[in-house]
C-alpha cells in the first residue's frame, strides 16, 4: 500500500528464489498499451448473486494470487486479519503478472510485524523488521495505517475477500482503491508503470458488480488525487504517449486554502 506520503514501494532486500513473479521492471520507457491489452488473460472469479455480502465470497471480478497457506494459517493462529495492497493487489485485480505486473512480494497491511511470525514456527530470515521470507515468497509488512493519501480507508468497507491459489480467503483493497494507491505513486514520484497499472484496473474492473464510481469520486478528492483520477478516466478511453508525459506532471490536488 503507498505509504500515507505517497512514497514509493520499496524492494525488499533480496529477491526471492521463487516466488509469485521475480520479473524485473525495467527502466526504459514504458509502451502505452491499448485497452484491448489490458484485458484479463485468464478467466476471473464468476459474477455471484449480487446479494451475497462480498465480506463472505470471493470479490466478482477477482484474481487468485499465490500466498503461502503456512502464512494464512499463522494469520489465523495470530488473530491477525491482514490487508493485501500495493503490486500484489493490482494483480488481483487485472490478472497479470508480466511486465510491469510482476510484483516481488506481498504486502500485508497488519498490526503484526515480521518477527511475529517466529512464534507460529516460521522462521525469519536476516531482513530488517518489516520483511519475512515464507516458502520462498518475501513479505512485507508496511507501516499502516489503511490509507492514499489523505483519504482513510476502512478496513470493514474497503476491502473485499479474495481467493489464494491454494483455496484459502485474504482481504485486499477493492479495486478502486487500488486504483488511488497507484494514482498516489504517480502524484508522489511521477512513477510511469504506476499509472498504466492503475489504467490496467481501471480497464479491468470498471464494469464489475462491485465497482463503486461515486466511491473513486469522491475518494480520490479525499485523497488529494482528484485531478489525476479525473485525467485518468478520459485517457484511458485513447491512450497516448503524450497523455502519460501530462499524468506523470499532474502531482497532487492543492491543499485547501485555510
Amino acid at each position: 500500500m503507498t505509504p500515507r506520503s505517497g512514497s514509493r514501494d520499496e524492494d525488499p532486500p533480496k529477491p526471492p528464489e521463487k516466488g509469485n513473479n521475480p520479473q524485473e521492471i525495467t527502466s526504459a520507457k514504458p509502451v502505452i498499451p491499448l485497452p484491448l491489452a489490458f484485458r484479463q488473460e485468464t478467466k476471473p472469479n464468476p459474477v455471484l448473486p449480487f446479494n451475497l455480502s462480498v465480506f463472505l465470497e470471493p470479490a466478482p471480478g477477482s484474481f487468485p494470487i499465490n500466498v503461502p497457506p503456512r502464512l494464512v494459517e499463522a494469520f489465523r493462529v495470530l488473530k491477525a486479519d491482514p490487508v493485501l495492497s500495493g503490486g500484489s493487489a493490482v494483480q488481483v485485480w487485472t490478472g497479470r503478472t508480466d511486465g510491469i505486473f510482476g510484483t516481488r512480494d506481498l504486502d500485508f497491511i497488519t498490526h503484526l510485524r515480521a518477527i511475529d511470525l517466529e512464534t507460529v514456527g516460521i522462521e525469519r530470515s536476516a531482513y530488517d523488521g518489516r520483511y519475512a521470507v515464507v516458502d520462498g515468497i518475501p513479505v512485507e509488512f508496511p507501516s499502516g495505517p489503511l490509507g492514499v493519501g489523505d483519504l482513510d480507508l476502512d478496513p470493514r468497507t474497503d476491502t473485499v475477500h479474495i481467493p489464494t491459489m491454494s483455496g484459502n480467503m485474504i482481504r485486499c483493497i477493492r479495486p478502486e482503491a487500488c486504483v488511488l494507491d497507484r494514482l498516489a505513486l504517480v502524484a508522489n514520484d511521477r512513477t510511469a508503470s504506476a499509472f498504466l497499472q492503475a489504467s490496467a484496473v481501471l480497464v479491468a474492473q470498471i464494469d464489475s458488480p462491485i465497482w463503486d464510481q461515486e466511491w473513486i469520486d469522491q475518494g480520490a478528492k479525499k485523497a488529494r488525487l482528484g485531478l489525476l483520477w479525473n485525467f485518468l478516466a478520459v485517457e484511458v478511453k485513447n491512450p497516448s504517449a503524450e497523455g502519460l508525459e501530462k499524468a506523470l506532471q499532474i502531482g497532487w490536488d492543492p491543499l485547501p486554502r485555510k
